[in-house]
């Protein structure tokens, strides 16, 4: 494999690590035209959903190559691999997810898609061990952490982030969607996703290509030394003097509970 990708995504995990404190790994995600050169890496056991086994790279490390047939929910071949979807699969989310069957059919169809034979198979690690330069990069966190990372995409360019959520497809939003427009994406987690991989009530998910890497960490450095949007948070009171009323409480001299009626 390409030993400069490894060593610049090392790099940028570490980075990211250091000014972010994500919990568990950067999920390192790339779409493979060929399984030539990748027959060192194995595929799953037993097929898992996608959002799973993007979950177990994140929480335990797991490497992972991946087809079609190596995934448990049906749309992952149509929107990865650019086969059909199953007859009649949004009819599945009528009278629960949508009132009506056209409700359900207009959230499928804003759903972005690779073309059929596009790609062989998917492939996911976490990102110090990615070997290639990932397609793009999945990262869970709360709402101050996706401040740090769209503050700092926006540095160089201002205006709005602009965010599209559905309750349909996340992996598709986290994956297809930045890769085919080149721009990171915020997600939030759908009801599948935290049915089967996602134990946090907060997290939400950001998703940046691969190429935007370097910048996007430049600037989230540039921001933490200037002031702006930081992880942990800047806490400037920690350093302000002692206000009432715990000031009273802590004197040395007649301290004591001053918000206490007597």
């Amino acid at each position: 494999m390409d030993e400069k990708a490894l060593k610049r995504n090392q790099d940028m995990a570490k980075q990211y690590k250091d000014f972010l404190c994500p919990e568990g790994n950067l999920v390192a995600f790339k779409m493979l035209k060929s399984l030539d050169g990748w027959e060192e890496f194995k595929k799953p056991k037993k097929p898992r959903t996608l959002c799973q086994m993007i979950s177990q790279t994140r929480y335990i490390g797991r490497t992972i190559l991946a087809e079609a047939e190596d995934c448990s929910c049906y749309a992952v071949p149509g929107y990865f691999f650019g086969e059909d979807l199953p007859e009649g699969a949004a009819k599945r989310y009528v009278g629960w997810q949508f009132e009506n069957e056209e409700a359900a059919q207009k959230s499928f169809d804003a759903m972005p898609s690779f073309e059929r034979g596009e790609y062989k198979a998917m492939f996911m690690t976490p990102l110090e061990r990615c070997p290639v330069e990932p397609d793009t990069v999945i990262i869970f966190g709360n709402a101050s952490q996706m401040l740090v990372l769209y503050g700092a995409y926006l540095r160089n360019r201002g205006g709005n982030f602009d965010i599209s959520v559905g309750n349909q497809g996340t992996c598709v939003r986290v994956t297809v969607a930045p890769i085919q427009d080149n721009i990171p994406k915020l997600a939030i987690p759908g009801n599948a996703w935290k049915l089967l991989a996602l134990p946090s009530n907060t997290d939400l998910i950001f998703s940046i290509p691969g190429a935007l890497l370097e910048e996007i960490a430049d600037s989230a450095w540039k921001l933490r030394k200037t002031g702006g949007s930081r992880y942990p948070a800047a806490w400037q009171h920690l350093d302000w003097d002692i206000q009432p009323p715990i000031a009273d409480l802590l004197k040395a001299d007649g301290g004591g509970p001053s918000w206490v009626k007597k």
